[in-house]
């Protein structure tokens, strides 16, 4: 930067000056010239004495006048960028193989041309202003493509002819070159405006990743540091929602549980008291003709048969305990029907530890005692087996199966079948439908009973449970 005043008085961060001086400098044509293009960039001679083809030489200056405080002329300001600048630039432009770039000014002035002879041919110059004043497209006379672009700030003109040759890369130069000269002039208020933007935006990027978050799962608190008062107001007033939807759906999980043990247990208090009574009636028909013996057997029977029913409150019992639960109630009922009932259990002891929900058995068993053997009028058999199913499917669990199958009167399956509360009579246990809701409850709507029956061949019922369940049922 140079400061001259009008006497030719020179104040400048450089060591060696060289301009051409005078003690009026409104005499000197540079000086008039700087002054009248104002904050406009003029190609100037101010460091020369001549002209010279020189380019190295050729400076860009940009000048401000300066007055003193009645108005009064007192000199310039002058900005100097090297010419190479320009020329640096626009020698990298890839225009094809002929084509080419040039600067006029408003005055039809040369300001850049890669070739210094256009600079003092008067027949090139007004060819580069008829080019200049064409409109921008293809031109069918020359074969080529030119484009015209007015330089923001300056009272220059860039203008572009591009041979078809590298079509593409011109347009993508161009672009980049007037980008470049935009990005220069207004980089000071861009950046300005990024910095207010990001104390708004940043923010509210991150409550809204917050939010996003939020829809899958809960999130910690948000903090927002240095945002504004209106974000920081929003962020806590999504920091209390967040809080509500957490106790919220807290609550709604607590109730979901209590509510899901609650029908489990009204599920087991629906034990019909009628096998209790059968049982009492027997041991009493067997004490008054004193067969002490039985009436032992049946009463150890009838203890061990409730200690299992109530098994602690757990509502899951290991397999074993539910085999010894049912062999209980079979004995007990072998005792009333005699040489009516026969039965056996297959259950290998390597399924002992599986647990399962306690009394399934026993209402399966009950049903098809009282619905499939009992009506035959000849002894009947009943079978009771349990495998492990292994699950083809990665993603599903393998399946315990437990299969109680009898040789009693079955039932014609095609026939349309009523509700389940209305066929499964509860004579001695909670009935087929409750043992189905209760393995749904506990495992899912996947898991349950199925039923296969054939009538005058039998009934089979099918127990699916999956071994991956963990326990998460309270003792009740």
């Amino acid at each position: 930067g140079i400061l001259v005043s009008k006497t030719g008085k020179i104040l400048s961060n450089e060591t060696t000056i060289d301009m051409k001086m005078s003690p009026d400098m409104m005499n000197e044509s540079w000086y008039i010239d700087v002054m009248e293009k104002g904050s406009m960039p003029v190609l100037t001679s101010i460091r020369r004495q001549a002209f010279t083809m020189d380019k190295s030489q050729w400076v860009i200056s940009i000048g401000q006048e300066i007055v003193d405080e009645e108005g009064a002329h007192v000199g310039l300001f002058i900005l100097d960028f090297s010419y190479e600048v320009i020329e640096r630039f626009l020698l990298n432009l890839s225009l094809g193989s002929e084509g080419f770039a040039f600067i006029l000014s408003d005055l039809d002035e040369l300001v850049y041309h890669k070739d210094v002879s256009f600079f003092e041919s008067r027949e090139n110059l007004t060819e580069l202003t008829a080019i200049q004043k064409m409109v921008s497209g293809y031109d069918k006379t020359m074969g080529k493509l030119t484009h015209q672009v007015d330089i923001e700030g300056t009272d220059w003109c860039l203008v572009g002819v591009s041979s078809l040759d590298h079509l593409s890369a011109a347009r993508r130069q161009l672009f980049e070159v007037i980008t470049l000269v935009a990005l220069l002039l207004t980089a000071i208020a861009i950046g300005s405006g990024v910095l207010i933007a990001s104390r708004i935006s940043k923010p509210i990027r991150s409550l809204e990743e917050a939010m996003n978050h939020l829809s899958s799962e809960l999130v910690d608190a948000v903090e927002v540091p240095n945002s504004c008062y209106e974000v920081d107001n929003l962020r806590l007033r999504f920091n209390e929602m967040r809080i509500q939807i957490e106790a919220l759906l807290a609550g709604i999980k607590e109730k979901e549980y209590y509510l899901r043990e609650s029908e489990i247990r009204a599920l087991y208090s629906q034990i019909n008291p009628h096998f209790l009574y059968n049982t009492l009636d027997t041991i009493i028909w067997m004490a008054e003709f004193k067969d002490t013996e039985k009436v032992v057997a049946i009463t150890k029977a009838l203890a061990q048969f409730f200690r299992i029913s109530l098994s602690h409150g757990d509502a899951l019992i290991p397999l074993s305990d539910e085999i010894e639960h049912i062999q209980q109630y079979l004995f007990i009922q072998e005792q009333r029907y005699g040489d009516q009932l026969f039965y056996e259990i297959e259950v290998s002891p390597e399924l002992s530890d599986i647990r399962v929900p306690k009394i399934i058995l026993q209402p399966i068993v009950e049903n098809a005692i009282y619905h499939g053997i009992k009506p035959l009028g000849r002894p009947g058999h009943l079978r009771i087996k349990a495998h492990i199913n292994k699950n083809a499917d990665s993603d599903q669990p393998d399946e315990l199966i437990i299969s109680v199958s009898d040789d009693g009167v079955g039932f014609e399956q095609s026939q349309p079948k009523p509700k389940a509360s209305e066929t499964m009579t509860k004579l001695g246990g909670v009935g087929l439908d409750n043992v189905n809701r209760r393995i749904a409850l506990i495992y899912g709507p996947a898991y349950g009973l199925s039923v296969e029956s054939k009538l005058g061949v039998g009934t089979e019922v099918n127990i699916r449970i999956p071994l991956t369940f963990t326990n998460a049922l309270r003792k009740g």
